[in-house]
């Protein structure tokens, strides 16, 4: 897929980086890291990186610095004045060229993250470890290597005698020579990411404006000239010039342009940049490569122009399919007992399916292995209060697709789709938390990189509402057609939107609905399906009387041509529904998905502002760095996302001790409430999850608005993926 520049803004990856074409996600089986296509402009050479975890190198080659044709599984690369070095995606690191300084020696160094090598004569190599430290190694002179004391650190940048650490509140810490100004960051505050050169300091702020230190005296070339950029998602600096990679694609540049290292004012479509001594580097989103500089300094560190880089990214396209279980622990394995976990497959031959209490004639996938499964969770006759968590095998429990349950409500479900781990073996992990439960899992569909459809969020509109219906509720055992789409005369016949509810793209292949079940009799539940599909497994709500308006968000399977698209079964009692559609899936058009690692954006329980109060509304971001999401009570270290600024985001919303009966509603910003992502709750269960895909607002802005309805609630939010403009 090409990145569409257009919808980028500032963000970090899990190193910090603000580099949009290379992607360090952890990944869930084995906790390595991931790569994709990157370039990196030393003193005199250029390094690239495949997405294959190859790597290639021009120019300068005295001291072996550009011998990398060997090197294999890496996900970073970084250079420095005569030395290159190397992550792997096991954690390791690798280096090659000058060394007298000790600046190589990183061979006992593990479980890394990030690296950068010291610029425009810089001797000296610095590497992030997972845990926010830091290690050094090489020419200590001006105590560039004394990093010991880095603590929470996002990302480092080790510049010619100096070196820079982002911490996960946004500020920036340096050690090293001070010299000209450079270490002059102490004022700077909401910092995304931080590039170092030879006298030189640069930070890029959450809105895409850059700061930059240092410039003093002798070394003032215009590099620190950077006070009317806008609209920057990436900095770099290495000698005496600064160059900034815009939202469009374009590039600015200011300092030292004596080699014509500054002549980028042409370039188009770029996803990163890089500033070496005397030349630029730009990575198109084709792959290709682009330089400028090199004048009268050339070692053929600009002989790029034959380099085709393997650009790849983590979009996916959704595959629906008839609804199909693949778990029921009731008739195989048993509960999953508190604070226990169990591995299952996402899909199978009659063996595998079987094996785990599924369906008898196994669940295909339709082609072949998924990157990621949208699935019906349910936690079925819990012991006691809980909640069952699935992720990535590997992945860790923590955050991820949630269904709370208690000994009330004995079949509590929640749709949303799981990243799966490629390669033999189990895909997803399910826990149980806090107490046992059964559970019973559906596959609605799969995620693949090319074959299936492509999704187009909607502002949230209301399909379906059976109060205001002459037909009225649903009869336990009944079943009732509706289409998920149409004008004001189809809608309002089934009680939704007055006005109706039009499909952007024409007859969709499948929608993406929140289903309520309102006012019910008694216990059961409400399945939904596609038209002819029958009974049995498919998007779930289940009721009783204590809770009369829970919620479930999920995609189902549509039914092309003329008549109802989906049937909705209430079983065991009677119930009322009301179904918002949140978005549609087409064969053609729409957005791709990027599921990632469960990351948590949300806790407002570790919030000053608390609770959201009765009938008030909150904003939040759905990624960012760790200051932006620190704020919100999320993750510590950030929540990425893997190619900027999302359309939409896929997340798992928990409403936590509520105050009384009521709801949580998730809309994008500039909605308004009435439709949306829904979790009702009560005093009774105190957790309720609801998973599904929000649209959101790109800008620097806050992407989504959660209203907490009739009374007061805590949120934990979970983003489980993104959604991206297609090719």
């Amino acid at each position: 897929m090409k990145k569409n520049a257009k919808h980028l803004k500032p963000i970090l990856n899990l190193t910090g980086f603000v580099l949009l074409g290379l992607l360090l996600t952890l990944t869930t089986k084995t906790s390595v890291l991931a790569v994709m296509a990157q370039i990196d402009a030393g003193g005199y050479n250029t390094v690239g990186l495949n997405s294959d975890g190859t790597a290639m190198a021009v120019g300068d080659n005295k001291y072996r610095q550009c011998d990398v044709d060997d090197w294999t599984d890496i996900v970073q690369v970084t250079v420095g004045a005569g030395h290159t070095v190397g992550l792997k995606s096991d954690g390791t690191v690798m280096a090659v060229g000058y060394n007298a300084q000790g600046q190589c020696d990183v061979d006992s160094w593990s479980d890394i993250v990030q690296v950068s090598a010291g610029a425009s004569g810089g001797r000296h190599t610095v590497g992030l470890k997972s845990d926010g430290t830091a290690v050094a190694v090489g020419y200590n002179a001006a105590g560039q290597c004394d990093v010991g004391d880095f603590i929470d650190i996002v990302q480092v940048a080790a510049g010619g005698s100096h070196t820079v650490g982002l911490t996960s509140d946004g500020t920036v810490v340096v050690v090293g020579s001070c010299g000209y100004g450079r270490c002059d960051v102490e004022s700077w505050t909401d910092i995304v990411q931080v590039s170092a050169g030879f006298a030189l300091t640069v930070g890029l702020k959450s809105d895409g404006t850059v700061v930059a230190a240092g410039c003093g005296g002798i070394e003032d070339y215009g590099q620190c000239d950077v006070d009317d950029w806008t609209d920057i998602v990436q900095v770099a600096a290495y000698g005496r010039h600064t160059i900034g990679l815009k939202s469009d694609g374009t590039v600015r540049a200011a300092g030292l342009c004596m080699a014509g290292q500054c002549d980028v004012d042409s370039w188009t479509d770029v996803i990163q940049v890089s500033a070496g001594w005397i030349h630029t580097v730009g990575l198109k989103s084709n792959g290709t490569v682009i330089t400028a500089g090199c004048g009268g300094w050339n070692y053929g560190q600009c002989d790029v122009s034959d380099w085709k880089l393997i650009v790849t990214d983590n979009s996916l396209v959704y595959t629906p399919v008839m609804p199909c279980r693949i778990v029921d622990t009731r008739k195989s394995g048993g509960m999953i007992g508190a604070s226990t976990e169990r591995d299952f497959q996402l899909f199978g031959d009659s063996s595998t399916i079987s094996a785990q209490g599924g369906n008898s004639a196994g669940c295909p996938a339709p082609s072949g292995e998924p990157f990621a499964a949208h699935i019906n969770l349910v936690a079925v006759s819990p012991t006691g209060k809980g909640n069952l968590q699935a992720f990535p095998v590997g992945a860790g429990a923590g955050a991820g697709l949630s269904v709370n349950y208690n000994t009330i409500d004995t079949n509590l479900a929640n749709a949303g789709s799981v990243k799966a781990v490629t390669g033999p073996g189990p895909d997803i992990t399910v826990a149980s938390n806090f107490s046992s439960a059964h559970t019973v899992i559906d596959i609605l569909g799969y995620y693949y990189p090319d074959d299936g459809f492509l999704y187009a969020p909607v502002a949230p509109c209301r399909i379906v509402d059976t109060r205001k219906t002459s037909a009225g509720i649903i009869e336990a055992y009944a079943q009732r057609d509706f289409r998920v789409y149409g004008p004001s005369e189809t809608i309002s016949t089934q009680g939704g939107n007055p006005t109706g509810c039009p499909s952007p793209l024409g007859e969709p292949l499948a929608a993406h609905l929140n289903m309520i079940a309102v006012n019910p009799t008694g216990e059961g539940n409400l399945q939904a399906f596609p038209v002819g599909a029958g009974t049995g497994a498919g998007l779930s709500v289940n009721y009783n009387t204590i809770d009369t308006n829970l919620a479930n968000a999920g995609t189902v399977k549509t039914v092309t041509g003329v008549g109802t698209d989906i049937t909705v079964a209430s079983n065991f009692s009677s119930a009322h529904t009301a179904i918002d559609v949140l978005g549609y899936y087409y064969l053609d058009d729409g957005f791709s998905y990027s599921p990632v690692a469960p990351c948590r954006i949300v806790d407002t329980r570790k919030t000053t502002a608390g609770k959201i109060s009765t009938s008030t509304q909150r904003d939040f971001h759905v990624y960012g760095t760790g200051g932006t999401l620190t704020a919100q009570g999320g993750n510590s270290a950030g929540c990425p996302a893997p190619m900027g600024d999302p359309l939409a985001a896929h997340i798992n919303m928990i409403a936590v001790n509520p105050t009384g009966k009521g709801n949580l509603q998730a809309f994008p910003v500039g909605a308004s409430t009435g439709a949306g992502l829904s979790v009702n709750y009560n005093t009774i269960d105190t957790n309720l999850a609801n998973a599904g895909t929000v649209k959101t607002i790109s800008g620097t802005g806050p992407d989504i608005t959660v209203a907490s309805n009739f009374s007061s609630a805590h949120t934990i939010i979970d983003v489980l993926g993104y959604y991206y403009p297609s090719p």
